[in-house]
This record gives C-alpha cells, structure tokens and sequence, in this order.
C-alpha cells in the first residue's frame, strides 16, 4: 500500500461529529498503543487502509461535555448513532446521490429484517434517550 495521505484518517471522525452529537472528535486518538499492535483495528490500519476505526459505545451514556449530558444511552439513542454512522459513511465515501439513495433502500431493507429481541422494542424507560 503507499504513503497514508497527511491527516486524511482524521477527516471521516470529523465528518461523523458533524452528524452526530453523541460522537466527539476531540475524544479520539489517532496514536497506537503497544498493547493495541495486534487488534483487528491496527492489522487493517497496517495491511490495507487508512480508514479503520474503533467505535466505542457506553451503557452509561455521556459526560458533561456530549450530548445528551447525563442520561444512559437506550436503544432509540443507537439506532440514532447508528443513523448517524450510516449518514457519515454515505457523505464521505458516496458522493453522487443515485448511489446514496441505493445504498440508503438496501440499508433499510436490512434493517428490517433484523427482530429486536422480545420487549426491547421501546426506550420508555426512566433516564434513557
């Protein structure tokens, strides 16, 4: 593989702050640990890409400085994450519009075949987005 682009592994997690307000730019880290060398992640950053990442998700929600401050992540949160994810992806990689409505149908259509499991179907919850 050649010569990764000057920053260019940093511009998608710029572009996923910008549609997502549960995701922060300033939280990830671009260096590799050495306990890190043999994760999935850093083999694919390595051998093949530039453009591999780690998404990490909390139970227990985010802090004082994300959106929403405070209260645990259900499952509309994810999905909304996920949304997100989804909207990054498509306005980074796929910037002609008959691809992204394409890929936008076949997501759906995946996503609906995929049952929530029995009564996780509402976030009605107290404390949960």
């Amino acid at each position: 593989r050649g010569a990764p682009e000057a920053n260019g592994s940093r511009l998608f997690p710029a572009q996923m702050e910008a549609e997502c307000g549960s995701f922060s730019y300033a939280d990830c880290r671009f260096h590799i640990n050495r306990r890190k060398e043999n994760s999935s992640r850093v083999v694919c950053w390595r051998e093949f890409t530039d453009l591999s990442y780690t998404l990490e998700a909390s139970f227990g929600g985010a802090d004082a400085a994300h959106q929403p401050a405070g209260r645990h992540f259900g499952i509309r949160r994810y999905e909304a994450i996920g949304a997100d994810l989804c909207r990054a992806v498509s306005r980074f990689f796929l910037r002609d519009a008959a691809a992204r409505a394409v890929l936008h149908e076949a997501i759906l259509a995946r996503v609906a075949l995929v049952p929530l499991p029995e009564g996780a179907d509402s976030d009605d919850e107290a404390g949960e987005d």
